[in-house]
């Protein structure tokens, strides 16, 4: 049987398999350049997951879920980009933050960090700069990234918990 920490990245890993089969070029609907059949405002929303749900008493950054994206595949030349790390995290005790780090394992970065110190499930959210890989920004290339979770601060007894997380890639029509 597996556990749960098992049971929350396998399926962190087919949804994860199952965008990337489905992934492809986002076509302009209008054709040619120009925005076509876009108008302003108009947006598409591209989620990857990374994470699954996940639960650790750790101190220490443990793996619990990760992926490859490149944001240029989803690239639509006429329409403004944004990236963003989104994480779902609570947390056993208000003294000691979950603590959810997304980590370039092609590059040795961190990337980004986000944490919470809510007993009830709260979204983080940290926007990320397509350019040169460091701190909240991702080059516009394919790369493996990891997802770490820890209670920060925490002796064994606490729980850091991950419910979800997932990078977003959001195009919209200037």
């Amino acid at each position: 049987m597996l556990s749960q920490r098992a049971r929350g990245a396998l399926i962190g890993a087919v949804c994860f398999l199952a965008l990337v089969l489905a992934a492809g070029t986002i076509d302009n609907p209008g054709g040619g350049g120009g925005g076509g059949g876009f108008t302003t405002g108009d947006a598409l929303l591209s989620e990857v997951s990374v994470s699954g749900y996940a639960i650790t008493a750790l101190a220490a950054a443990e793996a619990v879920g990760g992926g490859a994206i490149d944001p240029g595949d989803d690239d639509v030349s006429s329409m403004t980009r944004t990236v963003r790390f989104r994480a779902v995290l609570s947390t056993s005790d208000v003294t000691k933050a979950a603590t959810c780090v997304l980590y370039s394992i092609s590059d040795t970065t961190t990337i980004a960090t986000l944490t919470s110190t809510s007993l009830t499930p709260e979204t983080q959210t940290q926007a990320l700069t397509i350019g040169a890989v460091g701190a909240n920004q991702i080059p516009d290339a394919l790369k493996v990234y990891e997802v770490r979770l820890y209670a920060a601060g925490g002796t064994g007894a606490e729980s850091a918990i991950i419910h979800s997380a997932v990078i977003d890639l959001l195009h919209v029509a200037p």
